[in-house]
């Protein structure tokens, strides 16, 4: 599920053995809202402001269905440095989500794919290390696919972006492949 890594250790800390049925229900909430896998800050708000709370959960994902700045502002994620405060709630990001996670945080205008991937810093691995890192988070978050692909389609990509496409289409095609048998 398209759930970040520090997002979904938060959530089996508060929810146990519910923690796949919260994220399914978190994952199927913003798609319905976003049509689209939503930034991490919407996610985090909704466990934020749940705090391990089954009901406060249902009234924070009502909340974002009715208008997510208010569940920005209600989470105390309604400022420009937001990012940080992310960090410290929930730790640093992992460069792998940083990277996977790029078209659903690229903001138009904010820089080129480029200048972000150089951001992420991913550590170097050796080629295959990259694609079974790669290919078992994508595995876990075939909606991560969809992102990447829409987004390469409006910017052109080469280097680790490139990478992560082709091996997206390679997942795509084994989960296809799964399905029909």
């Amino acid at each position: 599920m398209a759930v970040t890594h520090r997002i979904a250790v938060r959530v089996a800390e508060q929810y146990g053995a519910d923690a796949d049925t919260v994220i399914w229900l978190l994952k199927e909430a913003e798609a319905e809202r976003f049509r689209k896998v939503p930034s991490e800050r919407v996610t985090a708000a909704i466990v934020i402001r749940a705090n391990g709370d089954a009901d406060r959960l249902f009234r924070a994902i009502k909340e974002m269905q009715i208008d997510w700045r208010d569940l920005f502002m209600s989470a105390q994620l309604g400022h420009a440095d937001w990012r940080a405060d992310l960090d410290d709630a929930f730790g640093p990001r992992d460069w792998l989500d940083r990277l996977l996670f790029l078209p659903s945080d690229h903001i138009a205008g904010y820089g080129s794919l480029g200048d972000l991937i150089e951001e992420v810093d991913p550590p170097q691995l050796d080629p295959a290390e990259f694609a079974r890192a790669v290919t078992q988070r994508l595995r876990r978050s075939p909606e991560l696919i969809d992102e990447w692909q829409r987004f390469c389609h409006d910017n052109p990509v080469d280097g680790y972006a490139d990478f992560v496409i082709r091996e997206a289409e390679d997942v795509l095609k084994f989960l296809g492949g799964l399905l029909r048998q």
